[in-house]
């Protein structure tokens, strides 16, 4: 029997040979103003790119599919050789979606998931009985393996496998700050694990998942149906699908290795620029036009084969680019006004890796007596929480952190309030200004 090992550690997960030879993956999408069709049209170019096997890709979607999209998604399939079937879910499992509506009618920012977040749960009921196991996968990744290795990993009679939130920590490269903030982030990012429903070390992330299907449907369905009726009954729990899969199998998964989910965010937080034998995730907008970070341009690099990429791209690009500049302007003004308020009887302490402190300085004027703590190890964030607690009241922390959002939960969780003890400055500033900022709503929109 073949096994694959997490880097240097001694566990293991089973693989057994595709007997048929077909591998089934599926993307869910909805698609309202059609620039999102392009993701997934990306990511299963990547997966086609990589893998030798023949795929089946089956596609669920709502009426928001045009068919020029559709069109250019057969195109993908058809370059590569390989297969690419359509479910309108809207269609298919009309009496559920109805269901599910009244169900979180007043669920907080329900419009903000729709379809596109619904079709995991409704897996199982669009696809054939002939199908008893499928790979599903988001748009917002990049599969740069053979998905062949993940289709090969035997579930053992679970439910499904998922990469668990903290499976980085398994590789023994961590250290102590890495720990520490991504154990008390699950902790208070994810509040299913706050009140006791989940394990933190159990909690994964279901954008990449492999669904034992015929399990599902005998098994298993009426236990989804419970994380379903539970969600509708808590809307305190936000993140919808992802709540309701953990509610459900968090006790009951097989756990894969972090390279089959790896999070572009935190590894770009922690510099870890490994690209090769991964399925790299977007999340949280990780992606923008920044060409020289490397997780930006495997993206472009396979978006750039997609029927997608034509020359009305770069006409959306440059439209998008110079809404965004006056956007950035006026935010920008607005932010100097807000800022003066917020800094008002306050010192100013910055806190940011040293390579920008030069650029810093130039946009925020730091007066020669203003505090800096260096970014640079575990013991820079222990400075900052000590100099925090000592000055509560009496200073701003300007923060520079591309990891922000975990550190912005680890110190409201710690008491502090955000805009009145410390903000995000990164977003201010500019490539101009020798700092990077976020264009994805420029990639966004091509």
């Amino acid at each position: 029997m073949v096994q694959i090992y997490y880097s240097s550690r001694v566990d293991k997960i089973h693989v057994k040979q595709n007997i048929d030879g077909m591998i089934h993956v599926c993307f869910g999408l909805s698609d309202k103003d059609g620039r999102y069709s392009k993701f997934t049209g990306t990511a299963i170019l990547s997966m086609f790119e990589n893998t030798t096997s023949k795929i089946t890709v089956h596609l669920l979607h709502d009426n928001t599919l045009t068919q020029d999209n559709r069109n250019k998604f057969s195109i993908i399939a058809e370059h590569y050789g390989q297969i690419i079937k359509f479910y309108n879910v809207e269609e298919i499992c009309k009496n559920e979606i109805v269901r599910l509506n009244e169900l979180f009618k007043n669920y907080p920012k329900y419009e903000r998931f729709t379809i596109g977040a619904i079709y995991k749960v409704l897996i199982p009921k669009s696809l054939s009985d002939d199908i008893e196991k499928v790979i599903y996968l988001d748009s917002d990744l990049v599969v740069n393996l053979d998905i062949g290795e993940l289709w090969e990993i035997d579930l053992e009679d679970k439910p499904l496998a998922a990469v668990a939130e903290n499976a980085f920590l398994k590789d023994g490269n961590h250290d102590e700050f890495e720990e520490s903030l991504f154990n008390e982030g699950i902790r208070t990012v994810f509040p299913l694990c706050k009140d006791g429903y989940v394990n933190p070390e159990d909690y994964f992330n279901n954008g990449i998942m492999i669904l034992n299907l015929k399990r599902f449907r005998e098994n298993e369905q009426e236990n989804l149906s419970a994380g379903i009726e539970f969600l509708a009954k808590n809307f305190k729990y936000q993140s919808f699908d992802q709540e309701i899969f953990n509610y459900c199998f968090s006790k009951n998964y097989l756990k894969l290795p972090k390279n089959y989910n790896v999070s572009v965010m935190e590894n770009r937080a922690m510099g870890r620029m490994q690209v090769e034998n991964r399925i790299l995730h977007y999340i949280h907008e990780s992606l923008n036009a920044d060409m020289k970070d490397i997780f930006n341009d495997i993206w472009f690099s396979y978006f750039t084969q997609t029927p997608w990429f034509t020359k009305d791209t770069l006409v959306h690009l440059n439209e998008s680019f110079r809404k965004i500049l006056k956007q950035n302007q006026s935010s920008s003004n607005l932010f100097v006004i807000k800022m003066m308020a917020l800094v008002a009887g306050k010192i100013r302490v910055f806190f940011m890796p040293p390579q920008i402190v030069d650029a810093v300085k130039k946009v925020f004027m730091l007066r020669d007596d203003e505090e800096i703590i260096p970014l640079e190890n575990q013991e820079s964030f222990n400075v900052l929480a000590n100099s925090m607690k000592n000055s509560l009241g009496k200073k701003i922390f300007f923060i520079f952190f591309e990891g922000y959002p975990h550190l912005r939960v680890a110190l409201i969780n710690a008491g502090f309030v955000e805009e009145r003890d410390f903000i995000n400055a990164t977003m201010f500033l500019s490539d101009a200004k020798g700092v990077s900022i976020n264009t994805y709503e420029l990639v966004k929109a091509m």
